[in-house]
């Protein structure tokens, strides 16, 4: 707005120089001469000793004596449309709906004035600025998702080079299942259970991730085809099964754990991966 040294002309604010309240001064004085802002939820910004013009504004609160700069204002907030400014003074309460209205020397008067309605300039480069930084953000996440995929492939094939796996079998032979299955026998082989395939790797062990396990076993009844069953039910994408001299385990992931060889003399260990 616009700032002219004119006096106001509105009769109905004439006496602004005149004998004020008790009220009206606390309630002047919390906002002037600092400017200080009115918070309604919404922050509306003071101009001390202004007013609007040259349009008219439209008087409301006129049967409520001495009301607040705060009741003032609220009145604007209930039609935003309708209101780009609030002018308060001592027994007065007026609202401008005219954008174009000019700040006005008024002694005594204060001029309050909401945010403009909807997203700023301003605030719809922040947008911007921050969606740019979010896309960019989940780019690198998708890039290093990729490429965690692509290493862990790498990985599993030098595995299957260095163990020396024997050629594909049959994946509709049944599995040995001496010691539930976990045993040199199925080393290597590619087991077929519904729709999947599952390459058996003994003696290998994947790294346990809490936040990927999906569901687990823990009896002795349990061995590695239906450890393989619980995978398929869950849709899973790795298996981990090994025994030991009191129980059985079968873990079932939704990601793809570090994997890696592994000898103990109280567990044997079997790992599943579905191809």
């Amino acid at each position: 707005m616009r700032t002219s040294v004119l006096w106001t002309t509105f009769t109905s604010l004439s006496y602004f120089g005149g004998h004020v309240s008790a009220d009206y001064t606390s309630d002047y004085n919390r906002l002037c001469p600092g400017d200080n802002p009115v918070t309604l939820g919404t922050v509306y910004t003071a101009s001390c000793d202004k007013t609007l013009g040259p349009s008219l504004p439209v008087q409301k609160l006129g049967h409520k004596q001495s009301p607040t700069p705060e009741e003032c204002a609220q009145v604007c907030e209930q039609d935003r449309s309708a209101c780009s400014g609030v002018i308060w003074a001592k027994n007065a309460c007026y609202i401008s709906s005219d954008q174009n209205d000019s700040l006005f020397n008024a002694p005594g008067a204060v001029v309050l004035t909401p945010p403009p309605v909807g997203v700023t300039p301003e605030q719809l480069k922040q947008e911007i600025k921050d969606c740019e930084t979010d896309k960019a953000k989940h780019l690198q996440e998708k890039q290093n998702a990729e490429l965690g995929r692509e290493n862990y492939k790498k990985a599993l094939q030098e595995e299957i080079k260095r163990n020396k796996l024997p050629p594909e079998n049959n994946p509709d032979a049944p599995l040995d299942l001496g010691n539930a299955g976990c045993n040199p026998k199925n080393h290597g082989k590619v087991f077929r259970h519904g729709s999947k395939r599952y390459l058996i790797l003994y003696n290998h062990h994947y790294h346990y991730r809490k936040e990927w396990e999906i569901a687990h076993r823990t009896d002795k009844s349990v061995d590695l085809h239906q450890c393989i069953e619980l995978c398929s039910r869950h849709s899973c994408a790795t298996v981990d099964f090994y025994t030991g001299p009191a129980n059985h385990y079968c873990y079932v992931y939704k990601g793809t754990p570090r994997i890696y060889a592994i000898r103990s003399a109280d567990y044997t260990w079997c790992a599943a991966v579905p191809i």
